[in-house]
């Protein structure tokens, strides 16, 4: 046989030429047992090979025999999956994969060709970590991405990826709590002398922390003379001391009942804590005066501020004496020194206010502290019937000097700055105010 070429199998003539060229040789004699190797070109996807038989004659003679020869192309598949971090993926061709990436597989068919290109393209599908730190305030409920929680712990919190179950964002939220605020009040004072330097309030910082303090009064007491106390600074343990002594040109604040609210700041803006701190102011025991040692007597407005009354009420330790209504106290068997007297004035107002205690004094011993008008860099007489300490207290409520004198009349220097000036007289039987003022 002659091996000739079919042209229908190519584009054109110089693609016969150069296949043939390459790959065959022209006019092969081949017989029935002869086989025909036929390489593929880059170029080509099929062939036709047809045989030809010659006559003796050299006419050929078509056989009817022909062979067509296809090299096939390898069918892809491609497979796009994913895979949660941390774990692996195998199928049938891909027997591991832990990473994301292209994995190609070529698979050959029953002749050794490659017939079947299997691609993998794999995902692995990451897990971000957040850490949430946050703080509420006591009490609060912290609602984040779908919990709600209020103790104090580590919850984590999932995300999903879409259509999938694995893990997108895993946020780690640490909730901590803060300590409510919680402060005592101490032995508070709920009744002064209006010769008191001082209303001392104690107070304690149990838990939470604590910023500043407001002693807010009302309205009364503010016409009173008190002034508020602002941003005061807070201590865990500490003192609240308010001025008695009035700012102006009066000796005290003027007796009567008030009330004043104590708020303390939360340092972290979660919960404030509120006092009504009420307390009374009495008439100082000056107000009463000793003439002898069987008589008591209620100053006169000249003398004891300008306050006048229209009723008085006597007591003994406490306890109310029957027909002790005038503005003097008789004690026909003479005044008891063990005892504290104590009188309930009623002002023109109808307004009635107590007196704080008065002792005796043995043998109605002359007392009291003169000139009442001094300057600075003189001294005034302190005249007393037993041993005793004398204070002065300024405007402020601020104690300015100190001293002691023994029995009888001593000579005190004043203070070296102009002011009005409470002169404190405590004995052991008792104690005495004075008001001098003390001009440059």
């Amino acid at each position: 046989y002659t091996v000739t070429w079919y042209k229908g199998a190519f584009n054109n003539a110089q693609e016969i030429d150069a296949y043939v060229a390459t790959h065959l040789r022209e006019n092969i004699i081949i017989d029935a047992t002869d086989s025909l190797l036929v390489t593929k070109s880059d170029n080509l996807d099929a062939v036709t090979i047809r045989l030809q038989y010659s006559l003796c004659n050299g006419d050929p003679i078509d056989l009817l025999d022909q062979a067509h020869i296809i090299w096939p192309h390898p069918t892809t598949i491609s497979v796009d999956t994913a895979i949660c971090q941390g774990r692996s993926y195998s199928d049938e061709f891909v027997p591991f994969a832990d990473s994301t990436g292209v994995y190609d597989v070529l698979i050959p068919d029953f002749r050794g060709c490659d017939s079947i290109d299997y691609r993998l393209n794999l995902t692995v599908l990451q897990t971000d970590t957040l850490l949430v730190d946050t703080i509420l305030c006591a009490g609060e409920t912290l609602n984040y991405a779908g919990i709600q929680v209020s103790e104090p712990g580590v919850y984590p919190v999932v995300v999903k990826y879409t259509n999938c179950s694995c893990d997108s964002l895993v946020q780690i939220v640490s909730l901590s709590a803060l300590e409510p605020l919680n402060v005592a009040i101490h032995n508070d004072q709920t009744q002064v002398c209006a010769d008191d330097p001082v209303i001392s309030l104690s107070y304690n910082v149990l838990s939470g922390r604590a910023d500043k303090f407001d002693f807010i009064f009302d309205a009364e007491a503010l016409d009173a003379g008190f002034a508020n106390l602002l941003n005061q600074r807070v201590e865990n343990a500490a003192e609240i001391d308010i001025p008695i002594m009035r700012t102006g040109d009066a000796t005290f604040k003027r007796p009567g009942t008030y009330s004043a609210m104590l708020t303390f700041y939360d340092k972290s803006d979660c919960t404030d804590q509120s006092f009504d701190i009420q307390f009374d102011v009495l008439y100082p025991s000056s107000i009463i005066y000793q003439r002898w040692d069987d008589v008591l007597s209620v100053t006169g407005p000249q003398v004891n501020g300008g306050y006048e009354f229209s009723a008085y009420q006597w007591l003994r330790n406490g306890e109310v004496s029957e027909d002790a209504t005038k503005s003097y106290y008789y004690a026909p068997e003479k005044l008891d020194l063990a005892s504290f007297y104590q009188v309930l004035l009623t002002d023109m107002n109808g307004k009635q206010i107590m007196s704080c205690p008065f002792t005796p004094i043995p043998g109605a011993a002359p007392i009291g502290v003169a000139p009442s008008a001094v300057r600075i860099g003189e001294e005034v007489m302190v005249t007393v019937p037993q041993d005793a300490r004398v204070e002065f207290y300024n405007v402020s409520g601020v104690k300015a000097a100190e001293t002691s004198v023994s029995t009888g009349s001593t000579m005190v220097s004043v203070p070296g700055q102009a002011g009005m000036y409470i002169v404190r007289l405590t004995m052991e039987e008792g104690a005495r105010s004075y008001r001098i003022n003390v001009t440059e």
